[in-house]
């Protein structure tokens, strides 16, 4: 395995940890130590399945096009993370707008919080695999 392949290898597995990892530090702050648990475990799974779907043939398509920089990365990342919450918010609020319009409204009112930590989380990660696989690569080819 190359540098190139190694580097990314690690990447993938580091990223999308560390916003779990930040979340749970943070609530440690607010919340008992059980929940922050439960939360950064949702976080981290999330952050893995979204990696293995989205993040791995993102990277083989920036790699294919030698697409290197941050701001391309970042704000892809942030992209990813509403796109998650899209996924996960929008069909349920558009399926339930006929029978329960203001019920629906609600639902996307009171989840926003969740799109910006969505796309938070998207940021946080892809920074830091464009610092663990891209920018070192790029320093030291």
């Amino acid at each position: 395995m190359n540098t190139t392949a190694l580097r990314a290898f690690v990447g993938f597995l580091v990223a999308p940890a560390v916003p779990a990892l930040i979340m749970y530090l943070v609530q440690l702050i607010f919340v008992r130590r059980g929940e922050a648990e439960w939360a950064a475990i949702a976080i981290g799974l999330f952050g893995y399945l979204t990696t293995v779907v989205v993040g791995i043939p993102a990277y083989f398509f920036l790699q294919r096009k030698a697409v290197t920089g941050l701001g391309v990365y970042l704000v892809l990342g942030a992209l990813i993370g509403l796109t998650c919450y899209a996924l996960l918010f929008i069909p349920g609020a558009l399926l339930n707008w006929k029978a329960n319009a203001e019920g629906a409204y609600l639902m996307l009112r009171n989840s926003a919080g969740l799109a910006v930590l969505a796309i938070v989380c998207g940021l946080i990660a892809s920074l830091v695999f464009w610092l663990i696989a891209i920018n070192a690569v790029r320093r030291n080819p």
